[in-house]
């Protein structure tokens, strides 16, 4: 992903970035700089008044987050349980929302497959250790830290080029924060690209041992 001279008023002001496979790059800046405003015009919220994004060369410029999606560019936003999560839904339905197409017995009717869906979310409860009795707990009954993994985890699978993590320590992970910094570089590894945006100086590139 390259971004040249990208802006949109009043806050992101001739940004240029560019961000290559397989490494994990730090945004780092004071809440209200225009670091999450510059989140959302990559993840398709919006579109900048000047400047070009690029993505494997080529013209990049998403109309919505569905768009930027089927691209391999996902966000985990930095307000988890207003953009990021259904609350009143489960650990598994959360989980599997990006595969709610794949996920049918039959593709013409939207009837879902119970036994791939709960496969699918206790897998990855195992692999972030997410804290909850089953894959069926509702996402509202959890922790903080635990909903944030919970955003995190429903795009593990996708294979993204681009993840974009909005204050990913905003929520208290400091428990298994190991084991959520293993799988974001587990992602880096296979050849994605990771966008991490703090406010937080201690929070670096240099935690995920990547870039």
């Amino acid at each position: 992903m390259q971004l040249k001279e990208l802006r949109r008023a009043p806050r992101v002001r001739d940004v240029s970035l560019s961000l290559y496979a397989g490494e994990v790059v730090g945004l780092a800046g004071l809440v209200g700089a225009g670091r999450t405003e510059l989140a959302n015009l990559i993840f398709g919220v919006g579109a900048p008044y000047h400047g070009t994004m690029l993505l494997d060369g080529s013209a990049y410029r998403p109309r919505s987050p569905h768009e930027a999606t089927s691209h391999g560019v996902v966000l985990v936003p930095e307000e988890r349980r207003s953009q990021g999560l259904i609350l009143d839904r489960s650990i598994s339905f959360n989980i599997n929302l990006p595969f709610l197409k794949p996920a049918r017995l039959f593709a013409p009717l939207p009837v879902v497959s119970t036994r791939r869906s709960t496969s699918r979310a206790n897998e990855i409860m195992n692999r972030l250790r997410i804290k909850a009795e089953t894959a069926a707990t509702p996402v509202r009954q959890l922790s903080g830290g635990n909903q944030q993994k919970v955003v995190i985890g429903k795009w593990l699978t996708l294979a993204p080029q681009l993840l974009i993590l909005d204050e990913p320590s905003r929520a208290s992970m400091s428990a298994h924060e190991q084991k959520f910094i293993e799988s974001i570089n587990e992602l880096a590894e296979r050849g994605a690209a990771i966008l991490v945006i703090s406010s937080d100086d201690e929070e670096t590139p240099r935690d995920y041992a990547i870039a």
